[in-house]
């Protein structure tokens, strides 16, 4: 076994008779991978994220979050503010989307990269009216027949960030920023 030299006389130093310290590096601990949920607006009322609005359990840190159907389309994220998530407007599986939604409320830090891209006959106009820190650079698609209307404060934590971007869909920003150095590509 190699020792670092440092180590070895550490070691040394400790040792008693037929005694001795023995470090093992600590070893990673295993997080649980996050969940893709889709909601299904079944408890409808208010539209809050954490009632029992989703196909299989509520929202937690890390999670994509897809919206879809008809049922509920105005939401409200009343998970704790800054939370880290990915937002999907799409054709959930059996769940498309047909409805234009409206996603309000507390908040989030954007994990991952928004896509709002279900296929319809007619054209959909999604809003996003919760506020949003960017966490690092993010792309945004729109495709053909779904456009995206951001309305809340986008701002960045940890530096500059960048926004780009993609599909054939129309992406409004309209809220603003809080004085970042977020650029849009």
């Amino acid at each position: 076994m190699n020792i670092p030299p440092k180590t070895s006389r550490f070691l040394s130093r400790l040792a008693l008779g037929a005694t001795y310290l023995l470090v093992v590096p600590a070893l990673p601990i295993h997080q649980a991978s996050a969940a893709t949920l889709t909601w299904n607006g079944a408890a409808g009322g208010a539209g809050d994220w954490s009632a029992a609005n989703w196909v299989s359990g509520t929202p937690v840190a890390g999670d994509t979050l897809q919206f879809g159907g008809t049922t509920t389309p105005t939401t409200n994220n009343d998970i704790t503010a800054n939370t880290n998530f990915i937002i999907s407007l799409t054709n959930n599986g059996s769940v498309g989307q047909t409805s234009n939604f409206t996603l309000s409320g507390n908040r989030i830090t954007l994990a991952g990269n928004i896509v709002a891209t279900a296929v319809t006959g007619t054209t959909l106009t999604d809003t996003i009216s919760l506020d949003m820190i960017l966490s690092a650079g993010r792309t945004i698609t729109t495709n053909t027949n779904h456009n995206l209307i951001i309305s809340g404060v986008i701002s960045e934590s940890g530096g500059a960030r960048v926004l780009t971007k993609g599909g054939a869909g129309t992406l409004t920003l309209s809220g603003g920023d809080s004085g970042s150095d977020a650029t849009v590509n």
